[in-house]
């Protein structure tokens, strides 16, 4: 029972690992500003992206 516990968190571990930079990136896609501090909620680089 212990093994499968133990596994269950390791395989948790490698999913988070593997799946938080995308989520990051798809936060601070969201924001205003180039860089890595938050300066509010923009839809701005969607807008840039379609006027291409």
């Amino acid at each position: 029972m212990k093994k499968s516990k133990l596994s269950g968190i390791y395989a948790a571990l490698i999913l988070l690992f593997l799946y938080a930079p995308i989520i990051i990136l798809i936060v601070f896609s969201f924001n205003s500003e180039k860089g890595y501090s938050w300066q509010g909620f923009s839809l701005k680089w969607y807008k840039e992206i379609f006027d291409n």
